[in-house]
């Protein structure tokens, strides 16, 4: 591990090319006054004037809205190499296989040595293209994938962030009625969680259509908007992952079998893969699932190892107490401290309300916590796997 570089941290990346012009602290120090629920000043630059505002915005942004920062030049990098090691897994496995080349969007960050070089012609948005290679080698576009980060959301005003996991954290600890130390200990943890999972390994690819602006008839509009909001899922990316294996079941399935299956009733993916696959934003995602053959394929080309067990069933992030080992540069190889989901009963994780975040505001202060360090782990191991593929360490 120790030959490949550094990982690339965006937030920090964003912070100095956006936050730095402002009042001159660090970005741990930002943060740390934000979770305290202190105010900010923000100087903007608009039409050459200076403008200074008190905003209670978080101070941080996602990569994947952040046109300018790098996040999506190394992505399409490590999805490019990575489809030489899916054309060897499926050609083993006795399957067919259509390469596939993604290109970047035209607006992202380059390093200095590819600037001037000719470059395939992006998507002017946040979005990757995805093109089938013909045997000539030219591609033809296939379909268009945006990315979202596995950390939760977080509104952009004050009352927003209080109802969300971060900000309910802060209350919590001023219920419990703890130490300063321990208040100080929780805003640690938040911010090593925001910070962390905003590298390379920290989100999900979901289809987009270019031609709908709200994406509505496409998977990141219909499915990647509601896992949080008023969802079961609560924007956690073990029962996220859990849905998509449960999709690549269904894909392998006899065309009536489902019907009578209870797996996919609570589904937010599956349910309306099921009653809409034959939408075109529909058809496109699954055809973008298929080409990875199975649900292992789809976790090893990713690189998402350590957020299942060895039976392929993702870990439960609420019940798992991960610790990082920092030589590994992943979570302790031990066992102990894991917890995957029940095999057989899928359905404890779809409860019939709908109030968003319910299952997280039963954990205490300690529980949630550990919650968000499991998910700080599991995204920083996989951040230095996805590197180590871009920098030919593995393949």
């Amino acid at each position: 591990m120790s030959a490949t570089r550094m990982i690339t941290y965006y937030e920090k990346e964003i912070y100095e090319s956006d936050f730095a012009i402002n009042q001159c602290c660090d970005y741990v120090q930002l943060m740390k006054k934000y979770l305290e629920g202190g105010t900010w000043t923000h100087l903007s630059k608009t039409k050459g004037k200076e403008e200074k505002k008190q905003i209670e915005k978080p101070p941080y942004q996602d990569p994947d809205e952040w046109p300018g920062c790098s996040y999506y030049w190394e992505l399409t990098r490590f999805l490019n190499k990575r489809e030489s090691w899916l054309e060897d897994k499926m050609k083993k496995m006795g399957k067919a296989y259509q390469p596939y080349r993604y290109v970047a969007p035209n607006k992202c960050k380059k390093p200095e040595e590819e600037k001037g070089k000719g470059q395939e012609q992006g998507s002017n948005k946040s979005e990757i293209i995805v093109k089938i290679v013909n045997g000539d080698g030219k591609g033809e576009e296939k379909i268009r994938l945006k990315s979202d980060q596995f950390g939760f959301s977080v509104g952009e005003s004050r009352a927003k962030f209080n109802s969300h996991p971060y900000g309910y954290l802060c209350k919590l600890v001023e219920k419990e009625k703890k130490t300063k130390k321990e208040k100080d200990e929780v805003c640690e943890v938040i911010e090593k969680c925001i910070y962390h999972t905003r590298t390379l390994g920290g989100g999900f690819l979901w289809q987009v259509d270019p031609g709908d602006a709200r994406n509505q008839k496409a998977v990141y509009g219909y499915y990647n908007m509601n896992r949080g909001t008023d969802s079961y899922i609560e924007d956690r990316v073990d029962l996220t992952l859990l849905e998509i294996k449960h999709l690549f079941e269904w894909l392998g399935m006899p065309k009536d079998k489902h019907k009578e299956d209870t797996l996919f009733s609570g589904d937010l993916l599956s349910s309306r893969v099921i009653k809409c696959k034959e939408e075109k934003g529909v058809r496109e995602y699954i055809e973008w699932l298929l080409h990875f053959g199975t649900f292992e394929n789809f976790i090893r080309f990713f690189c998402l190892d350590d957020f299942v067990d060895e039976t392929w069933m993702p870990l439960d992030i609420m019940k798992s107490k991960l610790e990082w080992d920092d030589k590994k540069k992943g979570p302790k190889s031990s066992n102990v401290g894991k917890s995957s989901f029940p095999l057989k009963d899928p359905t404890e994780y779809k409860p019939n309300d709908s109030d968003s975040y319910k299952k997280l505001k039963k954990l205490s202060a300690a529980d949630l916590k550990q919650m968000l360090e499991n998910v700080r782990i599991l995204t920083l191991a996989r951040s230095y796997k996805m590197q180590e593929v871009i920098d030919g360490i593995s393949n």
